[in-house]
């Protein structure tokens, strides 16, 4: 006998909402958690110590996880949103398609990650100044 659980459906093919649910909101979700759980530019360089352009690339690095984590909570709130209107058919009392809300939260949360990018990028360069003595 087959224990396998991925042959315990083999009859039943999901919906494109059931697999939205399933798996990319729980895949997005994380990955959205992500950016809200990190931040360590103290730790790159002490402020007290810091020259004009570590607190420069610090300040600039520190705009860009904030921008970022705004950005991914929204495609998050979005995600959420989505998940419910792909499990109840609405969301918050409207008829709503779920593909209509997780484009917009895909961009949001697209965005978020190349301006996590960019902040940890800022990062490198300060700890590279710091590093050879330019910061």
């Amino acid at each position: 006998m087959d224990t396998d659980s991925s042959n315990a459906n083999a009859g039943h093919v999901p919906t494109p909402a059931t697999r939205f649910v399933e798996f990319q909101y729980m895949e997005i979700k994380d990955l959205a958690k992500q950016f809200l759980t990190v931040s360590f530019a103290d730790k790159i360089v002490p402020l007290d110590k810091a020259g004009q352009f570590s607190k420069t690339m610090l300040a600039v690095s520190w705009v860009l996880l904030v921008l970022s984590f705004v950005l991914a909570g929204i495609g998050l709130v979005g995600m959420f949103s989505a998940a419910i209107a792909a499990r109840e058919g609405h969301c918050y009392g409207h008829a709503l398609d779920y593909r209509r809300l997780s484009r917009p939260s895909y961009h949001f949360i697209n965005i978020a990650g190349l301006l996590f990018v960019a902040a940890l990028i800022c990062l490198a360069i300060t700890g590279g100044a710091r590093l050879f003595g330019q910061g």
